[in-house]
Order: C-alpha cells, then structure tokens, then sequence
C-alpha cells in the first residue's frame, strides 16, 4: 500500500493537481475505486502534512433499491472512520429521466455534477459564479 500511496503522491506533485490547504469533494459511490482514493488520499494527507479538507459526498440515485442504501451506509461508515465530513442526497433518477427524456446514465452524471456543486459552494461559497 505504500508504494501506491508514494506513486499517487508523486503524480499528484509531478501535475500540480492540489496545493496545501486545499478543500478536496470527493465523489465516493461505496465502489472500489472511490473507496481506494478516498483511503489513499487521506493517508496522502497524513504522511504528507498538506492540510486538505477531504469531504465525501455520495449521491443515492435510488436506482439499485436496498443495495443503494447498504452503499450509502457504507459510505458514511467510511467518512467517519476517515475522519471526513460526509454529505449525501438522494434523487429519483428513473423518474427525472423518464421526464427529461435522458438516458439513465446521463441524468445521473447531469444530478451527480450538480449535487457535487452544491457541496463545493459550502466551503467555497463563490466557487463557480
């Protein structure tokens, strides 16, 4: 796990990804993907003194029924055991497809992108105007 952490930290600084201090919204869907970054990042935090503002948010797209609310769950498990503010929605995504005549999949990513903007607002009120 080291050497992931040391890679990740070195392609972080070799692309000026973030700087000290920064405030990171992490998307985190209870996948493993998200699950790793979240972990990495953190350890990243730690070791490297670079005194990020990790927050996870996670949307519910109330698509998968009870295993979407075992994910969420998960999730917010995580946050606390990473020591991370957790933020979290649910949209009704079959149905606002269904009415914007969208693709499942786009309409997710379209409510996931806005519910992220909603979380950067609160720590950077003026972000995106």
């Amino acid at each position: 796990m080291q050497k992931v952490i040391s890679d990740v930290w070195q392609t972080i600084r070799k692309q000026r990804l973030f700087s000290v201090g920064d405030t990171i919204v992490l998307g985190v869907s209870g996948g493993a993907d998200s699950v790793s970054l979240a972990v990495i990042l953190s350890k990243i935090n730690q070791y490297y003194k670079q005194n990020l503002t990790l927050v996870i948010a996670h949307l519910n797209h109330k698509i998968r029924g009870q295993a979407a609310k075992q994910d969420e769950a998960f999730v917010r498990r995580l946050a606390a055991k990473l020591n991370m503010p957790f933020y979290r929605k649910e949209r009704n995504i079959p149905a606002l497809s269904k009415r914007l005549k969208l693709s499942l999949e786009e309409t997710a990513r379209l409510e996931r992108y806005r519910f992220f903007e909603e979380v950067v607002r609160r720590y950077k009120p003026y972000a995106g105007r």
